[in-house]
Formats: structure tokens, sequence, C-alpha cells
């Protein structure tokens, strides 16, 4: 399984941020690395966009970065069909302009992008988790590794076109690796073996080793990944966390990170303390990515922070999780809603939001709006089979993503997930009915 950015009407990245230890896929446990935007109104499919002299280009790519073909794409009154490329193409555009996915089968889902100014935006469709095209396994031994009783042993893969890491117990080790792009690739395979306190504390590190320029080619099992693992030094990462006033911790990570992109998740410490400290190895190429969780007395809303490129030896790090982003309006369980409802929230500093309209009824629509606004209304796309149903109920959902400039900026290379030294999430649900 590889890491692929990107949300698919819920949210990935923060499973993505908070890396944990613990055995079998390693990548279930990996991290990644304004002002209300118009344009006539995500509400009115007539409005926003037509009348101008802006040729538009762009693309729609799934969640693991494939064209999407056939996809409906709207412009405020234009519509269009993406090609076998997933391209589409409007002309008459003023900016800023709204930009839908209508997706119909197997599930009604309309992506909404506002406030758009770019000439070529590449956009995520969060109808669709794709899958990539080209797999294979890479099998080996580590020299030097200790027995495996009471330690952690992973291996991880890291190319340009993909990191994808696995905890193994036994050997030959199998790791399965997954990408797009050319039938053979080249990458490095990295090892580490650990030893965790019942806290999920490293204590020791047994063995680390290194395998460059290693050829894979799709479809192929590679025999050779056999590495030599050596004890490394090691030192201590002292982080201070800092959570919004009434939030509190319930839970802190770290990864030792690589500049290629892989990276090791070490610690997983459902501690509430706010200071953090991990043993963690050193070396020039070593870096650490420190994550935390809070959430509000009720459990209602979560804050996700992670902090990357802290250098091994560091004794004050810090990171002070932001406000989140919450619903405003209306109330929770609020009843009559329809197209003509306004929808606000408050945002989260330095971010885009994402919105997401999901259904109790699996044939229901369900809506994604991603602005850097604080409102909104239901989209009214019953010319495209997606009309709102009556006394459906629906939760809403106010993800804030930071740092993020603006809406372009998320549709710049077709993924929704913040990258940055300091990345931050928040995640808060509300609900209501319809008319």
């Amino acid at each position: 399984m590889t890491i692929r950015s990107g949300l698919a009407l819920c949210s990935a990245v923060a499973s993505l941020l908070l890396a944990c230890g613990g055995s079998g896929d390693l990548t279930a446990h990996l991290p990644p690395p304004h002002s209300d935007a118009g344009g006539g109104g995500v509400g009115n499919p007539d409005g926003g966009g037509g009348g101008g002299s802006l040729a538009v280009t762009g693309q729609v790519v799934d969640g693991a970065g494939q064209p999407v073909v056939g996809r409906i794409v709207l412009l405020g009154n234009l519509s269009t069909t993406t090609d076998v490329l997933g391209q589409f193409s409007f002309t008459g555009v003023s900016a800023p302009y709204d930009l839908t996915l209508v997706a119909t089968s197997p599930g009604k889902v309309a992506t909404l992008y506002q406030g758009l100014t770019r000439t070529d935006p590449k956009v995520l469709d969060l109808a669709t988790g794709g899958t990539l095209p080209n797999t294979a396994h890479v099998q080996g031994t580590l020299f030097g590794a200790s027995t495996f009783d009471g330690t952690n042993v992973a291996v991880v893969w890291a190319s340009p076109e993909a990191v994808a890491g696995v905890f193994v117990d036994s050997f030959p080790y199998d790791l399965g690796i997954e990408w797009a792009g050319p039938s053979t690739i080249t990458g490095t395979l990295h090892a580490l073996q650990w030893t965790v306190d019942g806290n999920g504390l490293p204590t020791a590190y047994q063995g680390i080793g290194v395998k460059n320029d290693v050829s894979l080619d799709a479809g192929t099992t590679l025999t050779t990944g056999d590495m030599n693992l050596e004890i490394p030094a090691t030192q201590t990462v002292v982080t201070t966390f800092s959570p919004p006033t009434g939030y509190t911790l319930f839970g802190r990570r770290a990864s030792v990170t690589f500049p290629d992109g892989a990276f090791f998740p070490v610690a997983s410490d459902q501690s509430s303390g706010t200071t953090f400290s991990v043993l963690v190895p050193s070396g020039a190429d070593l870096s650490v990515r420190v994550s935390t969780i809070a959430t509000n007395p009720t459990g209602s809303v979560q804050i996700f922070g992670s902090l990357a490129g802290v250098a091994p030896g560091t004794s004050d790090a810090s990171l002070a999780l932001p406000i989140p982003a919450l619903p405003v309006l209306p109330a929770p369980g609020a009843t009559g809603v329809s197209t003509t409802t306004d929808f606000s929230w408050s945002a989260l500093a330095g971010g885009v939001q994402v919105v997401l309209f999901s259904a109790s009824s699996g044939s229901s629509p369900s809506f994604a709006i991603i602005t850097a606004g604080t409102s909104a209304r239901l989209p009214d796309l019953g010319s495209q089979g997606l009309g709102l149903p009556s006394s459906e109920s629906y939760q809403w959902t106010v993800i804030g993503l930071a740092p993020l400039a603006s809406v372009d900026a998320v549709a710049e290379n077709g993924t929704i997930a913040p990258e940055g030294a300091a990345v931050f999430e928040s995640i808060a649900d509300s609900s209501f009915t319809t008319r």
C-alpha cells in the first residue's frame, strides 16, 4: 500500500498526521509529509464565471492521481465532460469562478471548488479513491538484526513515485509497493529496529540500514533486498505542545524521517502531557516529525498538528495548535434545510476549509465544498440527478487544513493535503434534516 495524499469524503489527513507503531502494514501508520471568495456563489449553478475573457483548461484526478474520465464538470452555466486524459476546457470565463464535479455512479457526489482564479486547475475528485496501476514486491533479509522478540522491525521503500513500508516479523520480509508513472523506478530501501516501553516510547535502537539505487520493475518480485544493520548513536528530542484553551491532548507521536520521504513511526504515546520527550537515532540525514491531537470536552472537535524537520538533539521544539474551524449555522439538529439555507463556519487561520455533507441514506447525494470562505449554500443540482432529498438526515463536517494560501493552491497539483514544516487539521461535526 502506497502513501497517497488527498481526502475521500472523510479525513485521510488525520490518520496520516498521527503515525503510530504496530505490526503488519506499516503504511497504515505513516504520516505525510482569508477572505470569502466570490464567483456567483456555490448555491447558484448559473452564477459566476460566465461572460469573461479567460480560457480555463484543467484536469480532474482521483485519489491516486490518475485521470478521471467522463466526469461532468460545471462552471457557472457552462458544462462539459472530461476526456480520456481527465481534461476539460472552458472559454469566456471570468474570475473568480466556482467549479463543480458531478458524479452520479456508483454514488451521487458533488465536489465544489469555490473561488478559483487559476486558468490551469488540477482538481481532486472526492468521489473517487482511485487505484495505482503499477505493483511490485521487494523481499530480503536484514543482517545484524537482533531477535524479533520485544522489538519493532520495519522496512521502507522511498522513491519519487512512492513511499511504502511494512513491519516484519520473519525473513525474508515482503514489502509491496504501488505507484503511477514509469514501469521501472529506482529508489532506496531503509530498515530500522527499535524497542518501546509500555507507553509506546522508544527505549533503544538495535539497528539501522540503507540500500541505495534499487531498481524495481512493475509486476515483479525483487529478492535482493538484503541490508546490513548497524547500531546507531541516539539523541533525544523534546517538544512542547500547546492546545487551545479548553482542549486536551490525548496522543503524541514521533516519526524518524529521511530526505527521500522515507519515515518510521517510532513513538506512539497516549499521554495528555504537553512535554514530549523521545529517543531517536542521530545522523546528518535524519530528522524527526512530531505530532499530536487535541479534543474538546465532548470529543466532537479534534485538532491535529504535526511539526517536521526537527533535528535529533533538539530540546526546545514547540507546536501550538490553532483554534479549529467550527460549524456556526444552522444550529445542530436544524430542520427544514434547503438549497436556500445559509451555512456558515469559522475558519482555520492560514488555511482552507473542506465542508462535507453526508446523507444518512446511501442513495441520497453527498456534497463537498472546498473554500477559503466561511459561508455557502448547498448546490441545486436537481438537473444533474443530485437534487436535495426531502426529510433526509445529514451530517456536515468542517475540516480546516493549513497551511494553504487559497483554493488556487489546492487546485495546483490535484491534492488538498497541506505541506509545510508545521501542518494542522481540525475536524468538527454538526447535523441537520432537509425540508
